[in-house]
């Protein structure tokens, strides 16, 4: 009988929107990623904005700045959430195109834990959770820790 050969174990994944409760999250991740010695994949999604013309058709508005703006934005939470060069180097970045859910549970796959905050950006403030956290902890392929917002 031949022993299955073990793959080594996959990063711990964190998404990040440059909300507080992402920053949290992503040290969080951090944590969890030296006790399970594997690395941290940090990924924030970007899309397009949608426009209605006339009738109610739709239309993707196209901007290549976005991308670029949504790079920033990840990099300025790594730099909030890890003050060494060091510990920076040591997270992969990942700016990609598409709904925030959508991307971080393609991401779980693999992954030893997916990290994500309870609440981002969104418009409804009174959620204790928000949709991408909640359609994450319902689909991943991966355990999940969802980070509380600081001040709960």
């Amino acid at each position: 009988m031949n022993p299955q050969p073990t793959s080594a174990p996959g990063p711990v994944v964190v998404g990040v929107d440059g909300s507080e409760n992402s920053i949290a999250a992503l040290k969080m991740a951090l944590y969890e990623a030296q006790l399970r010695s594997v690395p941290v994949k940090a990924i924030i999604s970007w899309q397009y904005p949608s426009s209605y013309g006339i009738e109610g058709m739709s239309f993707a508005m196209t901007d290549p700045g976005l991308e670029g703006e949504a790079r920033a934005v990840l990099e300025n939470a790594v730099a909030l959430a890890c003050p060494t060069d060091a510990d920076r180097s040591t997270i992969e970045q990942v700016t990609t195109l598409g709904a925030p859910a959508k991307v971080l549970i393609e991401a779980s796959d693999g992954a030893s834990l997916l990290v994500i905050g309870a609440r981002g950006h969104g418009g409804f403030v009174g959620l204790l959770m928000g949709s991408a956290s909640t359609q994450v902890v319902h689909h991943a392929h991966c355990p999940v820790l969802i980070v509380p917002q600081p001040d709960r």
